[in-house]
């Protein structure tokens, strides 16, 4: 399998302890590996803690809202990569791509 591009970042949400050869196969081809469990895997030596980038706690993965929560906390950052982003395109890119005497959106 050819190596990607670019690090795609993946989420892994568990309950329980598993999913250890995928979280291992994920870095291997060189993802950004984020773990979401529950406090009680806490510092377990199962994990592959080798292979997560992130890991992240909370108390119980029943409590839908607290997730949602969480996982869109988890977010803003790569909005925000993403609003950098485009503005930096917007404002150096853009204009250089416009045709003389037009202007950019």
């Amino acid at each position: 399998m050819s190596e990607p591009t670019q690090s795609y970042r993946i989420l892994c949400i568990t309950s329980a302890i598993k999913g250890q050869a995928l979280l291992r196969e994920l870095k291997r081809q060189g993802c950004v590996v984020i773990l979401l469990t529950e406090d009680r895997w806490r510092d377990s030596p199962e994990w592959p803690y080798e292979s997560i980038d992130h890991l992240v706690y909370m108390p119980s993965l029943y409590r839908k809202q607290e997730v949602m929560n969480q996982v869109g906390y988890m977010l803003r950052g790569f909005f925000e990569c993403l609003r950098r982003h485009i503005a930096f395109e917007r404002e150096h890119i853009l204009p250089k791509l416009a045709p003389k005497g037009s202007q950019a959106a």
